[in-house]
């Protein structure tokens, strides 16, 4: 009934020798089944994205997974979770807050080893309603053995309320 999952991500962009972008992430869950369609879960992250604006970013949130559509080929998930976001920006503010996180989430199994997923999350400042965050990543991944898989993605991330002197769309 349990599912853990560790993910981490890196990308450099470098331009005639200057780096033009630079983003660690690293997450990791802890999901487990409550009954067939519904699941509870406890999740960690961390972002760090100076080009974007972001030193450190942490967030931890509780939640809950219902499965909509649950076939052989075709998953769509709805969660909600609920958490702290805790971000040290790179024009030296901090903004910490209460965060809901509704997501929706589509994942289509071609192969055995191959899928196509799309993820579309939110960040919800409780504090501040028009500090939001949205992100929407389109990725297809392949098992590269039984324990490592290698992911091609596509990335938004839209902030609301952006860093000084950064834009909103990253």
């Amino acid at each position: 009934p349990w599912t853990y999952r560790a993910k981490g991500s890196f990308l450099l962009n470098k331009d005639a020798g200057t780096t033009k972008a630079e983003t660690y992430t690293l997450e990791t869950r802890a999901e487990r089944r409550i009954v067939d369609s519904l699941s509870g879960f406890a999740q960690v992250n961390y972002l760090r994205n100076v080009f974007g604006g972001f030193q450190n970013r942490y967030g931890a949130d509780l939640g809950a997974k219902y499965a909509l559509i649950d076939g052989p080929a075709h998953h769509f998930d709805v969660e909600l979770g609920l958490g702290g976001l805790f971000e040290e920006r790179t024009d030296g503010t901090r903004n910490d807050f209460a965060a809901l996180k509704p997501a929706l989430a589509y994942r289509w199994t071609i192969s055995p080893t191959a899928e196509l997923s799309n993820v579309l999350g939110v960040i919800e400042n409780l504090s501040q309603t028009n500090d939001w965050r949205l992100t929407n990543t389109t990725s297809l991944t392949t098992a590269l053995t039984g324990i490592l898989s290698a992911k091609v993605s596509f990335r938004v991330d839209h902030l609301n309320v952006p860093v000084a002197g950064k834009k909103r769309t990253d």
